[in-house]
């Protein structure tokens, strides 16, 4: 994802969020690398630990991939995150069919991640209520949700799911919150920038979704 946004990471920070080793991380963006090159891209960059690339690329790696399920019918974490946070950031209702047809994902398997994370979410008094024909609608306290919400921020900017549309979305909302500052005349940290950008994106996500907000 940062490929997209010119952003710069470091395999340490990959390796936190994704709980896995240096090593893994490097193999998996000498994959990537072979992903970029069949595409006639320059490959990623690791120099002292630090990730960098030389372009902005107009796609995102879901563009790249043969068969982007893939990953989700692999990965029980990712898969589990990422229905997560479509649950999170829909104000009407989440959808089994809409998200087997995104996803490619099998209805029980779907159903199975709802019932793990319908228990996970209870622990935050967040209830995930059944409606018939049609899904499930979160009920909680809105703070809880936008704050489960935005933890998963740095999944959704590095997920392959990404759309262009997506990128497009973080770019400009981006450029409101450094207008914003600017006019509030407030320096921030970039650590800090991530933090508020992640409550806007979530923000924005969830009010975009709804027809009204009371």
């Amino acid at each position: 994802m940062f490929c997209t946004t010119e952003q710069l990471t470091t395999i340490d920070e990959l390796s936190r969020l994704f709980k896995v080793s240096n090593r893994t991380i490097l193999n998996d963006i000498e994959k990537v690398n072979g992903y970029l090159k069949q595409h006639d891209f320059p490959p990623i960059q690791v120099k002292n630990k630090r990730i960098s690339y030389p372009l902005k690329l107009y796609l995102t790696f879901s563009d790249l991939l043969v068969n982007k399920s893939e990953l989700l019918l692999l990965d029980e974490e990712i898969r589990r995150k990422q229905l997560l946070l479509d649950m999170l950031l829909d104000m009407d209702h989440f959808s089994i069919t809409a998200a087997i047809a995104k996803y490619g994902l099998s209805r029980n398997t779907i159903i199975k991640e709802i019932k793990t994370i319908r228990a996970a979410l209870s622990t935050q008094g967040i209830e995930l209520i059944p409606i018939s024909f049609v899904g499930y609608h979160l009920s909680g306290d809105e703070a809880v949700i936008r704050r489960l919400a935005a933890s998963l921020f740095p999944v959704a900017k590095i997920n392959i799911f990404a759309s262009s549309e997506f990128v497009a979305q973080l770019e400009e909302l981006s450029q409101l919150l450094s207008v914003l500052l600017e006019k509030l005349n407030r320096r921030i940290s970039q650590t800090a920038f991530e933090r508020l950008l992640a409550y806007f994106w979530v923000s924005y996500s969830r009010f975009s979704t709804a027809a009204f907000h009371t």
